[in-house]
């Protein structure tokens, strides 16, 4: 789908790790990025290490830097957008890995808060921290997410997000 970008300019590809943690994306994406040498990266990073209570915030923080520092400079990405991790919602039917949602909603913000300012106030050459916009009303949580609170549904969720990814990249061209 390409992101609804020209295909003759740019070659959208998309990566995920099922079950993706800090510690699998260094092992498997980065051998990844060497492969495919992308000029641009759109990282949605962090939220399954900020379920892990053995965690800290401050750990988490310092893996996505690391992360981004990696890619930036050892790989020579030319621009690294860290994105904005998204909220929970309670599950309306039973899932297999429960987590306390105001509890996690409440590291995500001390996250996402830490991760904006540091990317801010550290101006690191080409590394961007992305917010997501149209998914924090409680109205907008139950349009966007499936009924067990933790993945983007189809209809909407899926459509807002990409479109917001496409924001990200299309900046990250401009500047």
């Amino acid at each position: 789908m390409n992101l609804g970008l020209d295909k003759s300019r740019e070659h959208v590809l998309l990566r995920g790790y099922p079950g993706g943690n800090l510690e699998k994306i260094k092992k498997c994406g980065l051998d990844y990025v060497k492969l495919c040498k992308p000029e641009i990266i759109v990282l949605q990073i962090g939220s399954n290490d900020l379920c892990n209570f053995t965690n800290s915030v401050q750990d988490v923080a310092r893996g996505i830097i690391e992360v981004a520092m990696k890619l930036r400079f050892c790989l020579e990405v030319k621009k690294v957008i860290i994105c904005q991790i998204l909220h929970r919602l309670s599950p309306q039917k039973r899932i297999r890995y429960k987590v306390d949602i105001k509890w996690f909603n409440k590291r995500c913000d001390e996250l996402n808060s830490f991760l904006s300012h540091y990317f801010r106030e550290n101006r690191m050459d080409n590394v961007s921290f992305w917010k997501h916009s149209g998914f924090w009303s409680e109205r907008s949580k139950q349009f966007a997410f499936c009924d067990y609170g933790v993945h983007l549904n189809i209809n909407t969720g899926y459509p807002k997000y990409y479109s917001s990814i496409r924001a990200a990249v299309v900046s990250a061209r401009k500047s």
